[in-house]
């Protein structure tokens, strides 16, 4: 919320017009530990007197002395040095830059503990830089006294002019907040009529023209006409765009920082978004812009390209974009774009930076040109993806693109349409699409290889994403492997974290769950640094899955709540993977709004889910969802309609065990065994994650029947022990029971005699919520979980035996553990600390043994 308040002032003898009160400002001033001097400094126009009025205001009649002019001034000093009493504050509105009374004045303040408030529009002489660092003298400048939107709202109310947010922001970004501009728009607006109309415009032209461009020194006026061509500055740009006025000498008054700081002073310029940049206010700049089109035609477009071009010879393609939008030049920021897109902004993932450069684009500067055609219809994908622009875009590309060799708009081309196949379910028109761009890399030259590398790390990944979509892991990740190599060698960061995020997504399909923690979080670093919103979604999402496999129902919904905003950011949203993860809370919960979740992320609407990996995984976790609903009948009719055949080879098993779990749900185990014994499946061809649902699922159903399940459950131990997952377990009831009353004991398995403590945390802590250890808790476990002593623990963290003691017995209380290995044991299974690596926990368990 603005900080100010509103009041009404008479103007002329026209009656009153509304203005702002700017508390935040007047209290800087009145306040207890301000400077000697405050100096209220700018062009006109900016509310000074208006400060100076609510100033004097608000310090009460008794507690100013108000000044007319530098002469009286000068009395007014002469008279407190003949004996006169001292005012506790004086007030001097329009002080000259050079008036030799502000140095008394300053010394008047020091010597009698008082303060003064002066607007001036030109920098005081008497002001030095040291005044300003040793806090004599406070300056309020151009940038405090512009309107924010906010004031700009707030005065249109005291106007009576109703206004849209719309028209607030084209009114603070036509004026740059400047108050007088701002004003004088309100004063004249009519309802129904453009905010920013004829006649506001012309009066605010001829203000800028005769105010503040005439203020301007005549032997700068060309220099800062020529700074106004790019929307930005420092004093290196400044230097280019002068090349032909700087006369070459440090010490001349065109040298670009002397030229910035005097222009700053002035208020001539104001501080840019981008560290270190200046910016002339936008009406300003207008206007200056108009004045050098007439005066030297073309000069704008030749200052804009020689910045361009030195930004970009100096590795700052980024810096560049802002300076093409601004000037609306297309055959600049094409050939930028065109130069750098695929090098450079698509393998950095920098598109919000450079999306508004794209869509300054004029149709007719698309309409032949491939590349950007190809540019255009990526920019149409940033979030909420536009698939019908995507695709008329890449038909326009398609009509012109050159295809005697191979090229890159033409590998791009491939990769996108692989894209648009996917995203509308049609995995055998985005391999058709692959089939050809991969003729194309075929005939290529080991030279046309090398030279669009970064390409063919896309078109790469494409491919490994179809292969995905088909449920063919191993090929999806060696795709995914390559991209990877291939975008770190090549420093393609963005390709890399997208390669990672789904080399975790096969991970989690083969049932490594180590690879797809370590995967992900490579992903979610650099998405974090870059702030890749989509990215962090897709994160969240694996991460709720990996909690999901772990039995931590506790911290799934929060990730996948996190997760949501993916389905309207992707192009090929995860909506299964989505809907498949809701299920499986639903289910190790008994929760059936987490069920309905699913159901509600399965519906026919989405038309990736017409892709075989994602119809396999919609169907299961329907079924999952009518078995939590307690209508396993719904469950079995949603998998007897879903083809086998169609279902992606190595994985056609999870269809099988969900149709088993459905009819155990339903009380007929003994077709449940059927279901299993009938499937002629190979186990050695199965993934590891679908191994392990097997062994599980058939351990129930010998538990169901009578059988001995102990072949089963052994063979699903060395499973478990590998994977480390416990969902297994936890989503089947009756096996869940016989482990957790001991009936199936894991004590034969040395590797795994922990799994019923383990099971028993895990299901106390989804009924209860996990214990919250203090941080001093925390340290005593994750020294507890090394190989150290109680004693040596304790002189590490400088606390007394008895204090470790204190703390350690507090923290096994929590975690209900009765020693050491429980309390550590019981911490990894609820992810309170970090699993040991493979070999420190084999050294762990060797010296365990010998103890």
């Amino acid at each position: 919320m603005s900080n100010h308040a509103t009041r009404r002032t008479p103007s002329n003898g026209r009656g009153p017009n509304p203005t702002l009160s700017r508390n935040k400002l007047v209290h800087s001033v009145i306040g207890d530990r301000t400077a000697a001097l405050i100096v209220c400094q700018g062009p006109a126009g900016l509310g000074k007197s208006s400060l100076l009025d609510e100033i004097a205001r608000q310090a009460g009649p008794t507690g100013h002395t108000r000044i007319g002019s530098d002469d009286e001034l000068a009395t007014h000093l002469r008279n407190i040095a003949a004996g006169s009493p001292p005012a506790r504050m004086i007030v001097l509105d329009d002080a000259s830059a050079h008036n030799p009374a502000l140095m008394a004045l300053i010394e008047h303040n020091r010597i009698h503990g008082t303060r003064a408030v002066v607007a001036s529009s030109a920098p005081l002489a008497a002001v030095t830089p040291g005044m300003l660092l040793d806090g004599t003298v406070s300056v309020i400048g151009i940038e405090d006294l512009l309107f924010t939107e906010d004031d700009v709202a707030a005065l249109a109310a005291r106007y009576k002019a109703t206004l849209t947010p719309d028209e607030v922001a084209a009114l603070h970004q036509a004026t740059d907040g400047w108050p007088a501009m701002v004003a004088a728009a309100l004063r004249m607006h009519q309802p129904d009529t453009p905010v920013i109309a004829r006649p506001v415009r012309e009066l605010i032209a001829r203000f800028v023209a005769d105010e503040l461009v005439a203020s301007v020194p005549a032997d700068e006026l060309a220099a800062f006409t020529d700074a106004a061509a790019v929307p930005q500055i420092d004093a290196a740009m400044l230097a280019t765009l002068l090349t032909s006025q700087l006369p070459g000498q440090p010490g001349s008054d065109l040298n670009p920082r002397r030229l910035i700081d005097r222009w700053a002073a002035s208020g001539l310029l104001v501080h840019a978004p981008t560290a270190g940049q200046w910016r002339i206010p936008e009406p300003i700049r207008q206007h200056l812009l108009a004045d050098l089109e007439v005066r030297s035609p073309g000069r704008r477009a030749r200052l804009v390209t020689t910045a361009v071009q030195t930004l970009v010879a100096a590795g700052r393609t980024t810096d560049a974009l802002p300076y093409l939008v601004e000037a609306s030049l297309d055959k600049v920021v094409a050939g930028v774009l065109r130069d750098t897109w695929a090098d450079q902004i698509s393998p950095q993932g920098d598109f919000l930076s450079a999306g508004p450069a794209i869509r300054s684009l004029s149709d007719k500067a698309l309409a032949n040109d491939p590349s950007l055609l190809l540019i255009s219809a990526i920019s149409a994908l940033r979030a909420p993806p536009d698939l019908d622009t995507f695709a008329l875009r890449l038909a326009q590309a398609d009509a012109v693109i050159e295809r005697t060799a191979l090229n890159g708009p033409l590998l791009s081309f491939h990769s996108l349409s692989m894209m648009l196949a996917r995203a509308r379910g049609d995995v055998d028109e985005a391999n058709a699409v692959e089939r050809a761009g991969q003729a194309y890399l075929e005939s290529a030259t080991d030279g046309q290889r090398h030279e669009h590398v970064n390409r063919i790390v896309y078109f790469t990944y494409q491919t490994g994403v179809s292969r995905l979509a088909e449920g063919n892991v191993e090929q999806a990740e060696t795709a995914f492997r390559s991209a990877k190599t291939l975008a770190r060698n090549n420093r393609a960061d963005w390709y890399m974290a997208i390669s990672e995020r789904s080399l975790a997504y096969t991970s989690l399909l083969r049932g490594d769950l180590a690879s797809a923690r370590r995967a992900i979080e490579s992903a979610s670093g650099y998405a974090r640094q870059h702030a890749d919103e989509l990215l962090i979604e897709h994160a969240n999402l694996v991460l709720g899955l990996l909690e999901l496999e772990h039995g931590r129902i506790w911290n799934a919904p929060d990730l996948l709540d996190a997760a949501r905003g993916m389905l309207d950011r992707d192009a090929e949203p995860p909506t299964a993977w989505h809907a498949y993860a809701w299920s499986t809370l639903g289910l190790l919960s008994g929760d059936p709004a987490a069920a309905e979740q699913a159901l509600l992320l399965s519906g026919p609407e989405h038309a990736t889910h017409r892709l075989p990996l994602h119809r396999l995984l919609v169907s299961i976790a329907r079924a999952r969802a009518h078995v939590v609903h307690g209508d396993p009948k719904a469950a079995l009719d949603e998998l007897g309609g879903f083809d086998a055949a169609d279902a992606p080879a190595q994985l056609t098993s999870l269809a099988m065990i969900a149709k088993a779990q459905g009819l155990m749900a339903s009380g007929d185990p003994v077709a449940a065994a059927r279901e299993l014994a009938s499937s002629g499946l190979d186990a050695a061809s199965l993934t590891l994650a679908a191994r392990t649902e097997w062994l599980a699922v058939q351990t129930e159903c010998a538990l169901l029947l009578g059988h001995d399940p102990q072949p089963s459950f052994r063979r699903l131990l060395a499973l478990l022990e590998r994977t480390g997952a416990r969902r297994p377990i936890l989503a089947l009831p009756h096996l869940r029971a016989a482990v957790l009353t001991g009936k199936l004991a894991a004590t034969s398995h040395r590797g795994m005699s922990s799994l019923g403590l383990e099971l028993r945390a895990l299901d106390r802590a989804g009924r209860d919520g996990p214990p919250t250890l203090t941080d001093r808790e925390h340290e005593v476990m994750v020294a507890l979980a090394g190989e150290t002593t109680l004693a040596a623990a304790a002189k590490s963290m400088y606390v007394s035996t008895n204090t470790m003691k204190t703390v350690t017995r507090a923290a096994y209380r929590k975690l209900h553990a009765a020693d050491r290995h429980e309390a550590v044991t019981i911490a990894r299974a609820l992810g309170l600390l970090d699993e040991p690596t493979a070999a420190a926990g084999s050294r762990r368990h060797v010296r365990a043994s010998s103890a």
